[in-house]
């Protein structure tokens, strides 16, 4: 069977597809021959972008990867003062989870693991009876955390350090919202 070839006409001449492709490419060919130069210099400047927003990523995913390492080392340090029966090695080791988180609220602020920070220097401030302070961290997290599931266990540990204080019907008023939102975080 003849094979078909479908042809189009361009000043009184038969082009095949073929010729136009051939064509195409002298084109291009012709083009970067004549523009070596700014070819090279576009290319170039393509490149450099490419590794500059690799750079970037990088350099995120890099600082990502250090603040969660620092939480969970602060993490080990809670529980270590939890599992403590001498209460100096456990002062020892809420001071260095202390440390460590501030030290993250302090470099990743703005992050999740910054508002995690916050939420867990108000434990500490809880587990020592400073309320005052537990309620400002907690506070923090409310503000800046959105609607997460860590601003719901915020606003619940304010009801807690509020009851701790003395203050009964602010801390019921804050049970009250809670059970009033009528809703699970957007992030459940």
């Amino acid at each position: 069977m003849p094979k078909i070839r479908k042809r189009s006409t361009t000043k009184g001449e038969d082009i095949t597809q073929t010729d136009e492709f051939l064509s195409l490419s002298d084109k291009v060919a012709e083009f970067v021959m004549a523009n070596t130069k700014q070819v090279l210099t576009g290319l170039g400047i393509v490149a450099v972008v490419i590794s500059v927003a690799a750079g970037v990523y990088y350099w995120n995913e890099a600082k990502k990867n250090k603040s969660a390492y620092l939480l969970f080392q602060a993490s080990r340090h809670m529980q270590a003062a939890e599992a403590q029966d001498d209460s100096a090695k456990a002062e020892t080791d809420l001071s260095s989870a202390r440390s460590i988180y501030q030290n993250i609220v302090k470099d990743y602020d703005g992050s999740a693991d910054a508002l995690t920070a916050h939420y867990e220097l108000g434990n500490i401030d809880s587990y020592e009876g400073k309320w005052d302070d537990a309620l400002k961290e907690y506070e923090t997290v409310t503000a800046k955390g959105g609607d997460t599931v860590i601003v719901l266990s915020a606003k619940q540990r304010i009801a807690y350090a509020k009851w701790a204080k003395g203050d009964k019907e602010g801390a019921l008023k804050e049970f009250d919202q809670l059970l009033s939102t009528n809703g699970a975080p957007k992030d459940l």
